[in-house]
């Protein structure tokens, strides 16, 4: 049994795991019905080195983290994408059985396709909407993390005309049939990450890199403040690795300016760090874990 209290919200939430049962979340000692419906309730912004793959995997990735964020902001979102993704897999499905004569499957793909328009207009624009509006974030944290060396852009990629979605997904039925896939809609967007108008995935260095990826992140956490007055729990791990002692600076300087609320960082270097935090006068706990035991310093 784990429990969690949340001071600003007088809340407490539960999780409760026994031996050959399944695992049970309560808010407030409700149990809920579904897990789903914790999203949004206790706001995370994460950074993990395995983040990398947002700037050098496929799209996939790219969505994947764009779904999370956007679906703890607004629960229509996370409820547009579920409705999608159900939809998507019956689709998908009726594709791969292929017991149904052509004439009869293009009927019933037709169906699919007026399910789908709803939930894919609604996450396509907004999509295009937190794509606009958290860039001038990213430029701003970028310009303050490489000292106004380049100019970061994000490019919200997608074929979906809401106007004309049908009329899209029609075209792509034969195709569809050939490869027994859905292969049109949100679940191929993509986000182009630039600087200076090249695509960083291609011609990027590991350094500026992570100096964009650093950026994304501060970016979504004050977007998510701006759009909400909500403070989202920063959780960021090996934040400092790879990363000389003036660029962990700036990137302390940026935690201090932009007024973060609760963060939590981890390090393998906690001297070195401490004495950073304590130049830039910095208020902070620290822990040491070691061998899965926590300590405060």
């Amino acid at each position: 049994r784990l429990t969690a209290l949340l001071n600003n919200e007088n809340s407490q939430i539960v999780a409760k795991l026994e031996k050959g049962k399944s695992k049970v979340f309560e808010w407030n000692q409700k149990p809920y019905d579904r897990l789903v419906d914790h999203i949004g309730k206790i706001p995370v912004i994460l950074f993990v080195p395995e983040d990398s793959n947002l700037v050098t995997g496929s799209g996939e990735a790219r969505r994947q983290s764009m779904n999370y964020f956007l679906a703890q902001m607004d629960k229509q979102y996370a409820s547009a994408l579920m409705t999608f993704r159900r939809i998507l897999k019956q689709r998908n499905a009726i594709l791969k059985d292929g017991q149904s004569n052509i004439k009869q499957l293009k009927s019933i793909l037709s169906i699919y396709n007026q399910q789908l328009l709803e939930p894919s207009v609604y996450i396509n624009e907004a999509r295009a909407k937190f794509t606009a509006l958290i860039t001038p974030f990213l430029i701003a944290n970028h310009q303050h993390l490489s000292e106004n060396k380049e100019e970061p852009t994000i490019e919200y990629k997608s074929k979906i005309s809401a106007a004309d979605f049908i009329h899209q997904m029609e075209r792509k039925t034969d195709s569809d049939i050939q490869y027994c896939r859905t292969q049109f809609g949100i679940h191929r967007d993509d986000l182009v990450f630039k600087l200076d108008g090249k695509e960083i995935k291609h011609y990027g260095s590991q350094g500026q890199k992570k100096t964009f990826l650093i950026a994304y992140k501060f970016a979504q956490f004050q977007y998510f403040y701006n759009s909400t007055q909500r403070k989202s729990i920063f959780l960021l791990d090996d934040i400092f690795d790879k990363l000389d002692n003036h660029r962990v600076k700036k990137l302390l300087m940026l935690c201090k300016s932009s007024d973060l609320g609760q963060v939590f960082m981890t390090h393998t270097d906690g001297k070195n760090i401490k004495s950073l935090f304590e130049e830039l006068n910095l208020a902070y706990k620290s822990f040491h874990v070691e061998n899965g035991v926590c300590i405060e310093n």
